[in-house]
């Protein structure tokens, strides 16, 4: 007897500009957007990458103002993959962190 997959419990809560910050980036050519948010324990919410310029980050989004309100896991994993982590709350940023070209804006 096969077994079902039973739908676990999500790990991540999305904060509110979450769905408009990905969907604006995808956008963009020469962008890519994996939602990681079900990852848990504190891996970031999104994983961004600019085929142009061959950079990737993970990206923990969060709402203006909110930007260091980081659960401890959070701050755990950005102490240690810190090289490759940012917190954002908006498009722009990420797109600079990923030194997006300014002719494809």
């Amino acid at each position: 007897m096969t077994r079902r997959r039973r739908k676990g419990p999500r790990f991540g809560k999305k904060d509110k500009n979450h769905d408009d910050i990905c969907n604006r980036l995808r956008l963009f050519p020469g962008i890519l957007v994996w939602e990681t948010i079900d990852v848990g324990g504190g891996y970031p919410d999104v994983t961004v990458a600019c085929v142009l310029t061959g950079k990737m980050l993970l990206i923990e989004i969060k709402q203006k103002g909110k930007e260091h309100q980081l659960t401890q896991n959070e701050v755990i994993f950005h102490e240690r993959w810190k090289q490759f982590t940012m917190v954002a709350s908006d498009v722009r940023s990420i797109l600079d962190a990923l030194e997006y070209p300014d002719s494809n804006l």
